[in-house]
């Protein structure tokens, strides 16, 4: 595998400087972090990790209809910043038997985030390989994006989102109104596991919806079809999804909401008698730009209707199907700043609604020179003891509790952009 990446890394070196269709670039991030135990953890010590991640990416574009672009990423992590450090405050034995294969590295990796080739048609699109979707309009979190590539808490870095292998097709039927469409390889689990049953066409997730604009705003309607593997079983999930942009001057409002049509586990079947709640996710906010103090805020709420209730988070669901939040109600506050020519200071809030727990983030960004940048963050959660991000939620009920959020995290990182 490694040779397989060397070689197409020098091959693209070589095209890039010898032919002008090709263009390359990419980021050099280096991190270390110290977890120290919050207030109401049980932890006795602190935790500490590094990281060293690497992307290049290369672009080539022969003619106006044909576009093409790969990826190559690049991780070293250690203690808490590697999944399967963090992994044991679980409590759990360990996911992976690192003695399995003698000689192995498990704190590198080699990834492909993106790789795909698109040729334009008309006023149309259709791109095949692993692609990014990206679909609602909401800031942090998207109800209507089903790909299963928002989990991506281990993106290698902002310049690039984690695909998925697919097709996808793009149209701009007019002025007013254009056509997107999707089909998966696979299920949108990411499982890495291999069955037969996965080539069948029910097991195969879809989207479709078309966007109309207007003057000032943007209004999608749509349907998608989402699929889940785990334990021989395929969970499958039909849904009816709308998002809008309304544009006001300096403020953006964005919503889109999700409506999960009543089929049973294996979305083969209709149920009769669904919860109406838990068939619905939604998110809204505004993006607005006071000019006055030069600060840029944002506001958005989500509600989830599959969430638990406080005292009965199941937090399983963060290791099986990678949700990052328990419950059903959450608002989120962020404001942000230039401080002259090279500094940015942000403030993010995310506060459970139900439980009044919460996280707060605190970025300072420093940008001595061009394509460089210096970040320190600081995240700090809190909540009582039956909240989502201060107490314990089940990890096998009964048995075993986590407390997800144990610790006051403070990073510091170093990106170089080329």
């Amino acid at each position: 595998m490694k040779r397989i990446f060397v070689s197409m890394f020098l091959i693209f070196c070589m095209l890039t400087v010898f032919s002008e269709a090709f263009s390359a670039g990419g980021n050099i991030k280096g991190e270390a972090m110290y977890a120290i135990p919050g207030w109401d953890s049980e932890l006795e010590d602190s935790r500490a990790g590094s990281a060293l991640q690497g992307l290049l990416y290369f672009s080539y574009e022969p003619s106006e209809k044909i576009r093409a672009r790969g990826e190559i990423g690049y991780s070293y992590k250690t203690g808490y910043a590697h999944p399967l450090g963090r992994y044991e405050t679980t409590g759990l034995p360990p996911a992976v038997d690192q003695s399995l294969i003698p000689g192995a590295d498990y704190r590198q990796e080699l990834s492909i985030p993106q790789l795909w080739a698109q040729y334009a048609f008309g006023s149309g699109f259709i791109t095949v390989g692993k692609l990014p979707l990206g679909w609602g309009s909401c800031w942090f979190l998207n109800p209507t994006d089903k790909s299963g590539a928002a989990a991506g808490l281990e993106a290698l870095s902002d310049d690039t989102v984690a695909g998925v292998p697919g097709v996808r097709l793009e149209w701009l039927a007019s002025e007013k109104m254009s056509l997107d469409a999707y089909a998966f390889f696979s299920d949108t689990a990411a499982t890495g596991t291999v069955a037969l049953e996965d080539g069948n066409p029910m097991n195969l997730p879809f989207g479709v919806k078309g966007t109309w604009f207007f003057e000032a705003a943007e209004l999608s309607i749509g349907a998608a079809k989402e699929v889940r593997a785990g334990d021989g079983s395929y969970r499958r999930a039909y849904y009816l999804i709308g998002d809008t942009s309304v544009f006001l001057g300096d403020a953006v409002l964005n919503g889109e909401v999700s409506l999960r049509l009543p089929t049973d586990g294996a979305g083969t079947g209709w149920t009769d008698s669904p919860e109406a709640g838990e068939l619905v996710s939604a998110g809204a906010g505004i993006n607005y730009r006071v000019e006055a103090a030069q600060i840029d805020v944002l506001a958005e709420y989500y509600y989830f209707g599959t969430g638990g209730d406080p005292g009965e988070y199941d937090a399983s669901l963060i290791l099986t199907d990678g949700e990052l939040l328990l419950g059903k109600h959450y608002a989120l506050l962020r404001g942000s700043r230039d401080v002259g020519d090279s500094l940015k200071a942000s403030a993010t809030g995310l506060v459970n609604l139900l439980d009044g727990g919460g996280l707060g983030v605190l970025e300072l960004e420093w940008a001595p020179v061009m394509d460089s940048v210096f970040t320190c963050m600081l995240l700090v959660p809190w909540g009582g003891e039956d909240s989502e991000f201060g107490g314990e939620a089940d990890l096998i009920p009964g048995v075993l509790t986590w407390q997800v959020w144990d610790s006051v995290l403070f990073s510091c990182s170093y990106v170089l952009h080329f």
